[in-house]
């Protein structure tokens, strides 16, 4: 049995319980001891530490993008990335369980949720109100108990908080997909094993002169390595300057990925290594 399929494992992530990182961690581990953390600084925190096992963090977003508030923290923190997972956003409309679509006034939930929800609450003319986050949102309508409010949150929301799903699938797109990764501190001594398809997370700063980016980039051309992923993400400390985030397929084992590295290093300020892992799939 591998770590990760170990039965109560301590696992950190942001948010109430009925967040869709709840829903993430319960569909890809066996029996897990879940720590509900408020702000994602908290769980890192907490893995720095050594408070919990592992950590799940979502990474980006299929329609809204990067989750760059972590991938920051990645570099603070020295974690490492040994598995990945694809979990699917379904939103729903929630309310008491005396009230009907009808009666909804107003909803509450993430910027991000209602957003992604825009086609329908107009077409149901709801007025759509910023909150912290999805569960928070639907703990909030169970204390208020105000039949004409509702939330945006999932379905395990509605069983924690005691709500009833007025409509389901209400998001304008169907095919709505959050990454997540489960990380480890840099000197944790699992690594990934498992057969089959592999992928890398790994950051760089390069020197402040013309093409250092594209002699960089290069490398990964000659090797053939097929970049999935590139971000860059400002240094606070060095104004205008840059950290590039980047995934691509294979693994560091692989001879070509291996050389690879070893020639980005030379080119590069600054390497930080994430990881090799499963590739997660979109089922």
């Amino acid at each position: 049995m591998t770590f990760l399929k170990k039965a109560n494992l301590k696992i950190a992530i942001q948010g109430l319980e009925g967040a869709y990182g709840h829903e993430a961690v319960l569909h890809n581990f066996n029996k897990p001891d879940i720590m509900f953390c408020p702000s994602s600084e908290e769980v890192f925190e907490n893995i720095e530490n050594q408070k919990v096992d592992l950590a799940l963090v979502p990474i980006e977003n299929s329609i809204v993008g990067n989750v760059t508030v972590n991938t920051d923290l990645f570099i603070k923190y020295k974690i490492k990335i040994v598995a990945e997972f694809f979990h699917q956003v379904s939103h729903c409309l929630l309310g008491l369980p005396e009230s009907e679509l009808r009666d909804i006034k107003k909803v509450y939930s993430h910027p991000v949720a209602l957003g992604q929800c825009r086609d329908f609450l107009q077409k149901y003319n709801i007025e759509s109100i910023d909150s912290f986050d999805t569960a928070g949102s639907a703990k909030f309508i169970n204390e208020w108990q105000d039949k004409k409010r509702a939330s945006i949150a999932s379905n395990l929301a509605a069983e924690y908080y005691k709500l009833k799903i007025l409509a389901k699938d209400i998001q304008s797109f169907s095919k709505n997909y959050t990454r997540f990764c489960a990380i480890l501190p840099q000197r944790h001594h699992y690594y990934p094993t498992e057969k089959g398809a592999y992928k890398t997370s790994l950051a760089f700063s390069t020197p402040h002169r013309p093409g250092s980016l594209l002699t960089t980039l290069n490398i990964f051309d000659r090797h053939k390595i097929n970049l999935t992923k590139i971000e860059s993400r400002p240094v606070p400390e060095n104004l205008f300057q840059y950290v590039f985030y980047v995934d691509f397929l294979g693994s560091s084992k692989d001879q070509q990925i291996s050389e690879a590295l070893s020639e980005i290093k030379e080119e590069v300020d600054e390497l930080f290594f994430f990881g090799s892992y499963p590739a997660g799939k979109i089922v």
